[in-house]
């Protein structure tokens, strides 16, 4: 944790409508989001972490966002319109918790067996091997 005077690696910031615009537009390149993470990377590492929550939304929605952004954090950044039951999903949707392909692409982004700069032929085997272990 950080002391008083100490700016932390991992901000989170829940803020009202105007002040979720100031903050997020850098972000998001001005799409219209109701949420943002960003980090940043050295050497393969996450070494800091920003999320943007906007506070003036539905509390399943904004459940969702703060979830969808917190889990985004850990490196999954991108969203997809092939799994609609997804967090990642791109389209509007609100899951309160992770599916398993969810749980599964974490586990695999995490897996010790994977190294920045892997080759596509060793991240294809190891996914592999993380899926067919999930079974």
């Amino acid at each position: 944790f950080a002391s008083e005077n100490e700016i932390g690696n991992f901000i989170i910031r829940i803020l009202p409508y105007d002040s979720y615009q100031k903050y997020a537009l850098p972000h998001v390149n001005g799409d219209a989001t109701d949420g943002y993470s960003t980090i940043w990377h050295s050497s393969g590492r996450i070494t800091q972490c920003e999320i943007g929550i906007q506070a003036d939304l539905e509390r399943s929605n904004k459940n969702h966002v703060i979830l969808e952004e917190i889990v985004q954090s850990l490196g999954l950044q991108n969203d997809s319109y092939w799994y609609s039951e997804s967090l990642f999903y791109q389209a509007f949707n609100t899951p309160q918790w992770l599916w398993d392909l969810d749980c599964l692409l974490v586990e695999f982004l995490y897996c010790p067996a994977l190294k920045p700069g892997d080759s596509k032929e060793d991240v294809l085997r190891i996914g592999s091997e993380v899926i067919h272990g999930a079974e």
